[in-house]
Formats: C-alpha cells, structure tokens, sequence
C-alpha cells in the first residue's frame, strides 16, 4: 500500500499537500508533549529556510502544507510570531498565519483587571498580515485592544471613520499629553508606533506635504522623503535619494525611476523602468489569496499609475517628433483618455492626488517644452494650462465630496487668474470653493465665501444653469450670514429675494427650488413665533406656507434627491395649515407633475393620514399609486385596514370579526367620526394622528355608544335593550377597497 502511494505522491503535488495536511495532525498527536516540545523549534526552522523562496510562486508550496498541518494540530506547536508573519505574506499563506496567530491570542489566560496580556510580537505579527490585506476594520479593532490612553482610543475610531483632521488632531494631543505628564516611559512602543504612523497618513490625506517633508528629514525616512519630494516637484533631492541602496519596497522604487527617467526626457530609459514595475506589480498580485480581499484594490491602482506613466511617454515621444519635424502635435487622444478614466468617486483622496498630480508635472512639461515655432509653443502652452487648471478642479472637487473642505480651498489656491482660465474654469472653481466654504459653515468661512461670490462677475457665464447654481449658493450663504444691523438673525429676506432671481433665471434647477423652499420654511417659522393674527399676518403666513410647499414638489418634480426627502415635510405642512383652501387646492394640482413613484416610500404615512380631516386631499393620490404600482400599495393597506379592525374591537370591548365603517378610508375622513380627533392631534406624526383618529372614529354611531352606556349603568336589562337598538356595525373585507380605490 505505501509503495503506490508514494509514487502517486510523486506525480502530483496537490494529493502531497492533501496526504500531509490530513497526515501530519495524527502523527503530532500521538507524541508525548517533550518530544512535540523538542521538534517545535526545528519545524519553525524549517518554515524558515532560505530553500523555500524558491517556491513563493507555487501554488500548492511547502510552506503552505506546513502552515495549513499545523494549524490542525492539537496542542498546535508554538511557532514564533515572526516567522509566522514571514511565512503568510511571503508564501501565500496569509489565512493560515493568521489563524495560527489569532490561536494564540486565544489561548492566552485573562489577566486580574480582565485585559488580555498580549506578546508584543502576536499583536504586530497580526496587525502587519491585517494591513496588507486590507482588513483596516480589524486591523484597527486590535489597535483599540491594545491602547493604553483614551485619546489613542478615540483617534482611532476617527481614522476608522475617515475623520482625519480630528483624527490628526486627537494623536498630536496624546503625544503632547504624554510628555506633559511624564508618562511617555509607561506608554507601548507599539502605540507611540501607531501614533507616528497614523499621524503621517492623516497629514497624507490632509495633503501637507510641505510639513511632511520637513518631518522626513527630520527623523530620515527614506521612503517619505522619496515621496514628499516629487509631490512638492524636487526633482533634485529625489535623483539623490533613488540613488541610495536598500528600498523597502523595490516596485515603488521603479514607479520613482520612472519620475525621473520622465522629468529628464529619457524615455527608453522610462519604458523599461515600466516593465519591470509591472513585474513587480503582478508578484504582487500572484502573492495575494486567491479569494477577492481589499488589498487587490491598492495593486489595481499601481496597475493604473502604471499604464498612465507609459502613455505619459508615449505622449513626450509624440511632443519630441513634433519639435524634429515642427509640427503641432496630436495629443487629443491621450487627453480625452485621461480625463474619462479617473479614480473612483470612493476611492481615497491621496489616490486622487497622487494620479492627478503627475498629470500636473505633465502638464508643465508641455507648458515649458523648448519649441521652436512660436505657434506651436503657444498651442502646448495653452493645452497644458488648460488641462492642468482642469485637474486642480477636479481634485478640488473630489476633496470636498470626501469631507475635506480645508484641502479643497488650498488646492485651489494654487490656480491663479490668467488668461488661460476659460469662463467654465472660473465657474467651477468658485463654486467649488464656495460649497467647500459653506460646509465649514464657521462664521469667517461664511463672510469669505459670500465676499468671494459678490466679487464674481458673472457676465462671462453663458449657461443660465451656471449663474442660477451661483446665485443658490449666494442665497445659502446669506441664509446663514447674520445681518449686520441685528447680529441674532440672519438675511433671510435678502436670501429669499437672489433665491428667487435664480429660480427666474433657470427655474428647472432643483437644487435652488429646495433651497428656496428651506427659506421660505424658515420665514414662515418666524412669523409664527412672532404672532399676529390680523389678516394681513394671516394672509402672510398662508402665503408663506403654500409658497414653501409649492418649491419643494418643484423640487421633487424636477429630480432631486433631498428633495424627496422633504414630501414628509409637505405633509406636515398640508396637515398643519390646510385651513386656507388654495392650500389644497394647489397640492392636487401639483401632484399630477410629479411621478407617482415619489410617494412610494410615503404610502404608510398617506394612509395615516386617511384619517385626518385631509383625507380628500391624498385620495386622489392613493387612487393614482394603486393604478400606477399596485403592488406596491397593497401590502400597506392591508395591513392598515388590519390594524383598524384590530383598534375597532378593541375599542367596542367586542371579540367578534365585525368592524366600524370607521375604519375605512372614507369613513376615517369623515368630521363627525375620527377626522374631529385626528385635527386635534397637534404636532403628532401622521402615523399617531391616524391612530387617534381611527380610535376616536371606531364608534360608526357616538350617540349611540352614548346612549348604550348610560343603558348599562342603569341595569342589565336596559343594557340588553339599548344594545338590540343599536345597529351592529357592517363588516369591512379587502374587496371593499376597491370601491375607494377602483383603480387598485
């Protein structure tokens, strides 16, 4: 039997891997624990050797069999953290060191204050296999474990959520504790590691670079000081330093020769820098396990570097051919490629910038290239300026709608006023500063960015969508600007008075119909709280009210997402101040503009609102829901006819299947019956006023009810009487919908 089996194991390497792994555990556990003790060290030896580099490409390799067989053992054998470490991520055998790590973990006792005693070597171990995998969820889970300070703790949980700036904040205030108080001695290495570390990722993405390389030199970091100088265009004090041994990670170092190799126009030397970063790029990438994790997505994007420095060559070759034959270059190719494949709207804002500034230093290259016609220069320096004013836009914008607002306005700060600047340039990057500035909201940020748009010439803007979207953002700034004259309220007029300019200007912007809708809500709060009831104050705020409800089904009628949100507010205002006829009136005009498909979201709280006085008002849009999705509207109305009758027998104390017509949309809607209880419900939610209104609504007859009670409290035999009097309520099925909704 062992004789054809072992030639069996010599012709296929996956049945050896299988035979082992299912072998070796038996074997290990049918050793006394001295001799398991003795073979420990040897078998991490083994995992160890130099021998085994030659197989990190295999799949299976030996380093894999030996991992994977002892993890199945039982006591597993002690292997070192470090050896483990070396063995995941250089044999592809991530999941196994991983677990054998995680075992060990476990395996260690609770101490007396009921915090785990962890080696050093097992939490760093894991948390550099956690990080090159991408897994920064736990990897910053075993950080809070870990932390010694509370500011550690909340730190982290700030870069866990991309809050970099508090993030960067809360490390650089435990740094400075600690030294305060003398406890620097008593922290971790590993934390003051971690506060180093995060610290330079927060400044990364904060885009500090000057600040940055000022702490590289500092502390001499080879690999910060490469990066920080060719952000900050050091060409100089970058050729210095590549040309220093030892890089820690050789593929970055090609992705930094070919920088070079492209700055001093080598371009051979550039493409076969190229190929080789692709070669280490894709053992990279046969490293990795095979299942999807994230960390294919930081290899995808060298990919992408990659690629783009290639056509980054290709597109000096073209410049070079063009000066030998004084021709003006075909770039428009390369161009529109560049501007369609951008990173993804998720992706980190330091990928963002690290693709769009090499386009930058392109871009210059182009700008001052030495070519001799004068034409020609002028069509590449105006090409370069152009892209490159686009690029800084498009950054601006990525880091705004990633939350850093501060990055975005000094990005911008770098495009200066010229001629090269188009009239859509100028647009953007107001607009993009002014947003940036609002989202500061801080009372300086405000009047900068009001300054900045007053100051505006907005002449040169041709589309009338362009000057409506800077007159809303005008509006939003006045809105929250207070007035000089009385600090304690804002310019609401003045915001209500632009805002309506720019709806005039383009009144299909939905944007500006829902910023004017909030303004016009917040002028009808003040004249609420100020009180008045003299016509003229009514007729304002009946004015005020059906105006804000008007902008926001505009909104919603022209496609905006916030405003979809505020239907649950037009109900309210429907609800609160449908005393004024017009207000009604309007609404059922406006509903059929608006898709039905809007109130999908809203069925439960249009059918609570069946039993309010307002119930004409949505049966009309009920009816239109059930003939345009009436699957989606049946669930909901059942389960609301349901709870109905369940509120109907609970109300007459009666076990019976019977229900009040009450309960049904047109009875709810009647005054006499639940519609009186339900305008009293105040400021409760449509859901609670339609439970009060089908509650006080469930008797179809109130005298009646009356009546019966008073019979019963004078005897039983009155009570029998006045209960055969009274008519038993009609019973209401599903099919009886049909005669509200005939649609359905």
């Amino acid at each position: 039997l062992l004789h054809p089996l072992c030639e069996l194991l010599h012709h296929s390497n996956a049945l050896a891997h299988s035979m082992w792994i299912e072998l070796f555990p038996y074997s290990w556990s049918s050793l006394t624990s001295d001799e398991q003790q003795a073979l420990t060290k040897p078998l991490g030896m083994l995992i160890a050797r130099d021998c085994n580099k030659f197989q990190d490409l295999r799949r299976p390799n030996v380093v894999q069999g030996l991992l994977e067989a002892v993890h199945r053992c039982r006591p597993p054998p002690a292997i070192s953290a470090p050896v483990l470490r070396f063995a995941g991520r250089t044999f592809n055998a991530w999941h196994s060191a991983l677990s054998i790590l995680e075992d060990q973990i476990t395996s260690l006792q609770y101490s007396s204050d009921g915090r785990r005693d962890d080696p050093v070597e097992v939490i760093d171990a894991l948390s550099d296999l956690y990080k090159r995998l991408g897994e920064q969820d736990v990897m910053y889970g075993l950080w809070c474990r870990q932390s010694v300070m509370p500011e550690s703790k909340v730190a982290i949980s700030y870069l866990q959520f991309g809050c970099w700036q508090k993030a960067q904040d809360s490390l650089f205030g435990a740094m400075i504790k600690s030294q305060q108080s003398g406890s620097l001695s008593s922290i971790p290495k590993a934390e003051k590691t971690i506060w180093e570390e995060q610290w330079v990722q927060c400044a990364k993405h904060l885009n500090q670079w000057d600040m940055l390389t000022s702490y590289a030199k500092e502390i001499s970091q080879f690999d910060l000081q490469l990066e920080c100088s060719w952000k900050t265009s050091d060409w100089a004090a970058m050729r210095e330093l590549v040309q220093d041994p030892m890089p820690s990670d050789p593929g970055q170092t090609k992705i930094y020769d070919i920088y070079n190799a492209l700055q001093e126009w080598r371009l051979q030397d550039a493409e076969k820098h190229v190929q080789e970063a692709f070669q280490y790029a894709l053992k990279n990438w046969c490293l990795l396990p095979e299942v999807t994790v994230q960390a294919y997505v930081p290899l995808m994007q060298t990919f992408h570097q990659l690629v783009e420095l290639n056509e980054s060559a290709m597109l000096l070759d073209e410049v070079n051919k063009s000066m030998r034959h004084n021709s003006v270059p075909d770039l428009k190719n390369t161009i529109t490629a560049w501007r369609e494949r951008l990173p993804n709207k998720w992706d980190e804002v330091t990928v963002w910038y690290e693709l769009l500034t090499w386009r930058n230093h392109v871009f210059k290259m182009l700008v001052e290239c030495n070519q001799n016609q004068q034409d020609i220069k002028t069509a590449l320096n105006a090409l370069g300026q152009h892209e490159e004013t686009w690029t800084h836009i498009k950054f601006a914008e990525s880091a705004r709608k990633q939350g850093l607002p501060q990055v975005c306005i000094n990005y911008l700060q770098k495009i200066m006023a010229g001629p090269g600047i188009e009239g859509q340039h100028t647009y953007s990057k107001i607009r993009e500063e002014a947003l940036s500035r609002l989202e500061l909201g801080s009372q300086p940020d405000l009047t900068q960015g009001l300054n900045l748009i007053n100051k505006a010439n907005l002449d040169y803007l041709q589309n009338p969508r362009d000057r409506a979207e800077i007159l809303r953002i005008k509006g939003e700034f006045l809105f929250r600007v207070p007035d000089q004259r009385n600090p304690m309220q804002m310019r609401v007029s003045e915001a209500n008075d632009v805002l309506s300019t720019a709806v005039i200007t383009a009144d299909t912007q939905s944007k500006t119909w829902v910023s004017w809708g909030n303004v016009l809500h917040a002028m009808l709060q003040a004249k609420i709280d100020k009180g008045g009831n003299t016509p003229a104050d009514v007729d304002q705020r009946n004015k005020l009210t059906a105006d804000a409800m008007n902008c926001y089904l505009q909104g919603v009628r022209y496609g905006s997402e916030k405003a979809r949100m505020m239907l649950a507010k037009v109900i309210w205002l429907l609800d609160t101040y449908d005393e004024q006829p017009s207000l009604g009136e309007h609404f059922e005009k406006s509903i059929d503009n608006i898709p039905s498909w809007n109130w999908i979201s809203w069925i439960p709280l249009l059918l609570g609102a069946l039993a309010r006085p307002q119930a004409t008002r949505f049966r009309k849009l009920l009816s239109k829901l059930a003939a345009d999705f009436p699957q989606a509207l049946y669930c909901p109305l059942r389960r609301f006819l349901i709870e109905k009758q369940g509120q109907s027998r609970a109300a007459d104390g009666d076990g019976g299947t019977s229900v009040p017509k009450a309960a049904t949309p047109s009875a709810a809607a009647t005054p006499g019956a639940g519609g009186t209880a339900g305008a009293g419900a105040g400021g409760a939610t449509a859901g609670a006023a339609a439970t009060a209104g089908a509650t006080a609504g469930a008797g179809s007859t109130p005298a009646a009810g009356t009546g019966a009670a008073a019979a019963a409290a004078a005897g039983p035999a009155a009570a029998a009487a006045a209960a055969a009097a009274v008519p038993a309520p009609p019973q209401i099925h599903l099919h009886e919908v049909g005669q509200q909704f005939p649609s359905l």
